[in-house]
C-alpha cells in the first residue's frame, strides 16, 4: 500500500501494517477462533427475541455475514441504513438478502436532509458519502437499543484488512471509540450540522450514536466477524453469488472487479476523491489484497491499478456524473473546483502557475504512479544492460531491469539501451508488446525516457537499417547510414569523439561543456530537426549526437562507457 494512506505504518523492512496483519494470520488458530465465535453467539441466544443484528448494505460482505449466521443456527434481524443514491442492482441484492429467510428492517433518513449532508460532506471534507458512512454505524446500533438486542455482528475490521494503528487491528469489538477514531467521521461532528449549517437537530437523529447509558442498559456489544474467520472479499463474493447475489456486467469504474461497491451511484465520486487525496483508489486496495493472497503478481497489479485507479467519474454504473450531482445542486464546474481543492499537490504534477496537470481524461498526472522513484532498464534482448546498470549503481541510483512490458508502470523513468540492427530491434519491440508501453510512458504519461545508442535511434519516426521500417515515432526524424566519400573515415564510427553546439539550458547536458569527449560505436545516425537536437558531433559530417525534447532524451554515444562525463549525463537524467 502507498505511504500516503492515513495511519498506515511501515516497519524497518518497508512492510506495511496491512501486510503484517495478513502475515500474522498464519499464526492464528482459526479452529479455536471459530469455537470462540460459537461461544459468543451462544451466549446471546434468545428464545423470545432475535439473537443478533446483522447490518446489511446489500453488498457481498453483508450477504456473506447473513449466510454465516444462518449456517450457525443464529436468528438475525437484518438492518439497513438506506444508501444515499441506491442503485437498481443494490435494491436487487437487498431483496435477495430478504429471500435468504430473515427478518429485515430498512431505515431511510430524510432524503432532503441527506442531500444537504451529501453536499456539505463533499464541500467541506471531500466525501460525498459522509452521511452514509455515519448511518451504517449509527442506525444498526439505534435499532439494537430500541429492540433490546445486545449483539451486533459486523463484517471486517477495516483497520486490519487495509492497515491502521495496532490498537484498532487487534480489536474484535466495534464500540464508540472505534467509530469515533476509525469509522469515517473525518473531522466533522454531527452537532456541527445544526450549529454551523442550521439543520434541525431532530433531523440528525439517524446520524447520532446512542448514549453510553443507553448502550449500557441493553448491554450492546458489536463484534467483527473477520476476527473469528479468515476474511476474504473474493471468497465472500463467490459464496454470496451461490446464494443469489448479483454482480455487475462489467468491471466497476475505478475498481478492478465486478462484485464490490454496487449499491450507491455516489461511490464513484467517493473513490475518486480518495485518489485525489492519497494518490490511490479502490483498485489499489483490492489489488493489494490479491497480492497478499498470492493471486496476482505485484507487476500485474501495478499495470491494473494504473489503468483503473483514479478514473474521473464521468459515470458510475450507467448513471452520468451530471445526474448524480443534480440532486445536491452542484454542477460540473463547481465539482471540478472542489476536486482541485482537495487534490494533494505533493502527489500530482503542477504547471508553472501551480495548476494541476491532467491527462485527456481529466485524471491528475501523478509524480510517480507507483510511489517509486526507480529507473527501469528495458531488457528486450538487444541492450547493453550490464554496463548501464553498474554505472547507475556506482551513482547509488535505484534501478531495475524490466523484463516484461507490464513492469514499465512500476518505474518513474525508463532507459532504452540498444546494440545492433534497427529493423530487428523494432520487430522485437512491436511483437512483444514493448512499443505501445514505451510510447504511452513517454508521450501520454509524460514520464522521462532516455535512449542510448540504438535506443536513441529507435525513438525516431523511421529507420533504413535492414529495410525501411517505422520506429517508435517519439522523435521526428529518420535513421540513416553514414556514406563517406573520404575513405579515412571508417564505418562503424568507433571511439572517443567530442560533442559541440550544446543546446542552451539543456537538462541532460547540464554541467557538460562543448568539446567534451564521449565513447561512440555506430554506423547509422539520426537525421532530425534542430528543435530536437541538444548537441552535434562531427565525423566527416555533423550529426545529431544528443536529442532532448521535453521529457525525451537520447545519446548516440554510450554514457555508461564514457567515464566521468557519461556518469554526469546519467545523473542528470536521474535527477530530472
Amino acid at each position: 500500500m502507498p505511504d500516503t494512506k492515513p495511519d498506515l505504518n511501515f516497519d524497518e523492512s518497508g512492510v506495511c501494517d496491512a501486510c503484517s496483519n495478513f502475515s500474522d494470520r498464519s499464526n492464528i488458530n482459526w479452529e479455536e477462533r471459530k469455537k470462540e465465535l460459537l461461544k459468543v453467539v451462544a451466549s446471546f441466544k434468545n428464545e423470545s427475541n432475535w439473537d443478533c443484528i446483522v447490518p446489511v448494505s446489500g453488498g457481498k460482505d453483508s450477504t456473506f455475514q447473513v449466510i454465516k449466521m444462518l449456517q450457525l443456527g443464529i436468528k438475525p434481524l437484518c438492518v439497513t441504513s438506506t444508501t444515499c443514491d441506491l442503485t437498481s442492482i443494490g435494491r436487487k441484492n437487498i431483496e435477495n438478502i430478504k429471500s435468504l429467510g430473515v427478518d429485515y428492517i430498512e431505515f431511510t433518513p430524510n432524503p432532503s436532509v441527506r442531500k444537504q449532508l451529501n453536499r456539505i460532506g463533499l464541500q467541506e471534507v471531500g466525501d460525498i458519502s459522509w452521511p452514509e458512512h455515519l448511518g451504517i454505524f449509527t442506525i444498526p446500533v439505534q435499532v439494537a437499543v430500541n429492540y433490546n438486542i445486545p449483539l451486533i455482528v459486523w463484517g471486517e475490521n477495516s483497520q486490519n484488512e487495509y492497515g491502521g494503528p495496532a490498537v484498532a487491528k487487534d480489536s474484535k469489538i466495534l464500540n464508540r471509540q472505534w467509530l469515533e477514531e476509525f469509522g469515517g467521521l473525518l473531522g466533522l461532528r454531527t452537532r456541527d450540522m445544526s450549529d454551523s449549517h442550521g439543520i434541525d437537530p431532530r433531523d440528525l437523529m439517524p446520524y447520532t450514536y446512542p448514549t453510553d447509558e443507553e448502550l449500557k442498559k441493553v448491554g450492546v456489544s458489536g463484534i467483527f466477524l473477520g476476527y473469528f474467520i479468515p476474511w476474504d472479499g473474493l471468497s465472500n463474493a463467490l459464496i454470496s453469488k451461490a446464494w443469489g447475489f448479483s454482480t455487475s456486467s462489467k468491471t466497476i469504474s475505478g475498481s478492478m472487479v465486478d462484485y464490490e461497491n454496487l449499491d450507491n451511484y455516489q461511490t464513484g465520486i467517493h473513490d475518486y476523491f480518495k485518489y485525489l487525496k492519497f494518490g490511490f483508489g479502490r483498485a489499489s486496495d483490492i489489488a493489494s489484497m490479491h497480492i497478499r493472497r498470492g493471486r496476482i503478481t505485484r507487476e500485474d497489479a501495478m499495470e491494473i491499478t494504473y489503468v483503473h485507479d483514479g478514473k474521473y467519474p464521468f459515470e458510475y454504473l450507467g448513471k452520468t456524473l451530471e445526474e448524480i450531482l443534480e440532486p445536491i445542486e452542484i454542477d460540473i464546474e463547481e465539482f471540478d473546483s472542489i476536486c482541485d481543492r482537495f487534490t494533494n499537490k505533493q502527489i500530482f504534477k503542477l504547471d508553472e502557475d501551480g495548476n494541476i496537470l491532467k491527462d485527456k481524461n481529466k485524471r491528475p498526472i501523478k509524480l510517480a504512479y507507483d510511489n517509486w522513484s526507480m529507473i527501469g532498464l528495458i531488457n528486450y534482448g538487444m541492450g547493453n544492460l550490464g554496463s548501464v546498470r553498474r554505472t547507475f549503481e556506482i551513482l547509488n541510483i535505484e534501478n531495475k531491469i524490466i523484463n516484461n512490458p507490464s513492469e514499465i508502470t512500476i518505474c518513474k523513468k525508463l532507459v532504452l539501451p540498444g546494440v545492433g540492427n534497427f529493423s530487428n530491434a523494432m520487430k522485437i519491440l512491436n511483437n512483444n508488446g514493448w512499443s505501445e508501453k514505451i510510447i504511452k510512458h513517454a508521450l501520454e504519461e509524460k514520464k522521462p525516457l532516455l535512449g542510448i545508442c540504438l535506443g536513441m535511434q529507435l525513438l525516431a519516426k523511421s529507420g533504413t537499417e535492414g529495410g525501411e521500417i517505422d520506429g517508435l515515432g517519439i522523435i521526428k526524424g529518420t535513421v540513416k547510414p553514414f556514406n563517406f566519400k573520404n575513405k579515412d573515415y571508417r564505418i562503424p564510427h568507433v571511439g572517443w569523439n567530442s560533442i559541440e553546439n550544446i543546446k542552451k539550458n539543456s537538462t541532460i547536458l547540464s554541467g557538460i561543456e562543448n568539446g567534451t569527449d564521449f565513447y561512440f560505436v555506430h554506423s547509422y545516425y539520426l537525421d532530425t530537426n534542430t528543435d530536437n537536437k541538444a548537441a552535434d558531433t562531427n565525423y566527416e559530417v555533423d550529426f545529431c549526437s544528443v536529442v532532448e525534447k521535453d521529457n525525451i532524451f537520447g545519446t548516440q554515444f554510450h554514457p555508461e562507457k564514457s567515464a566521468k562525463s557519461g556518469r554526469k549525463i546519467l545523473e542528470n537524467f536521474a535527477n530530472f
